[in-house]
């Protein structure tokens, strides 16, 4: 009897080791798995997604648009947020993919450096390689304000962009012709839109561009814009399933991403290029890849 306990008692004793050595070595590997896979989520997150352009393209109709001007195809790109992490060579990307695709306008609404004013020249630069027939054209957000704006302006003027504050310009193609206005930032009330609307005939098509997407129901009482273009909200650079983006900016809180109706408007929020920390020591992007966006015209028909 004695044998047999002291025979059962090692058996128990070594099971118990065994049991012992597999449970650290599955703790262990549990370990390295969690570990693996937050530095890979945080891989993602930080590096990957936020280079991973996605193409977003849409046909919009409007009333109004002239025959000339049907099929038209508008490239939009917002929120360079120029720093650190995206660089010019980055916004080349975006810059060469445009071209790829050809459209006839291209619009950029806002955002082109975080806090660096002398980022502006570079990024000014690499903007001056878009190639569109029917121009080229820009308008400042609220960063540009938390920095220098001015040496901001002086690097778009020395390399001959168009950039639309409180004012608007004709487009004109076959003896037809909209209108592109701008507003300057809403954010810093920096915003005139009766001076960006000056001069404009009634039912005559208006594209306005505005970096923060909220203003669209102010905008949206002159029947005149029936397009707004905007971006700020960067699509809230995370968004969660079932949940959507936990934090948005103030003014692109009601219309974040993609394209809303406003009374007899349409307005069309970019997720952006670059990023912001939010306050934290990195900046993400989760299932909310940087855009650029490509736009059709049609006319609506009743």
């Amino acid at each position: 009897m004695l044998i047999i306990s002291e025979n059962t008692g090692s058996r128990n004793l070594k099971n118990k080791l065994i049991s012992r050595r597999s449970f650290l070595e599955r703790a262990a590997f549990a370990g390295l798995s969690s570990t693996a896979s937050i530095g890979g989520a945080v891989g993602y997150t930080c590096h990957i997604e936020p280079k991973w352009i996605q193409v977003e393209r849409l046909t919009v109709k409007l009333p109004n648009l002239p025959d000339a001007f049907e099929d038209m195809r508008i490239a939009q790109i917002s929120d360079l947020h120029a720093d650190d992490f995206i660089t010019p060579k980055d916004v080349a990307i975006a810059v060469s993919i445009i071209n790829e695709l050809q459209p006839s306008l291209v619009v950029v609404t806002g955002d082109y450096v975080t806090r660096e004013s002398a980022q502006a020249f570079p990024i000014a630069e690499v903007l001056s390689r878009i190639k569109a027939p029917l121009g080229c054209f820009l308008v400042l957000g609220n960063h540009e304000y938390w920095g220098n704006v001015e040496e901001i302006v002086e690097a778009f003027d020395y390399y001959s962009l168009t950039l639309l504050r409180n004012r608007n310009q004709p487009i004109e193609k076959d003896g037809n012709r909209i209108w592109i206005a701008g507003i300057d930032d809403v954010l810093e009330k920096r915003h005139n839109l009766r001076k960006a609307l000056e001069n404009v005939p009634a039912n005559e098509t208006v594209i306005l561009l505005a970096h923060e997407p909220d203003i669209a129901d102010q905008v949206a009482s002159d029947e005149r814009v029936t397009l707004q273009l905007s971006g700020h909200s960067h699509g809230g650079q995370v968004r969660i399933p079932f949940w959507g983006a936990p934090i948005l900016p103030p003014l692109g809180r009601k219309y974040p991403w993609g394209l809303n109706q406003v009374k007899q408007m349409q307005v069309y929020t970019n997720r952006g290029l670059g990023m912001v920390s939010f306050g934290l020591p990195i900046s993400v992007r989760l299932n909310c890849r940087p855009e650029v966006t490509i736009l059709t015209l049609k006319r609506s028909r009743l």
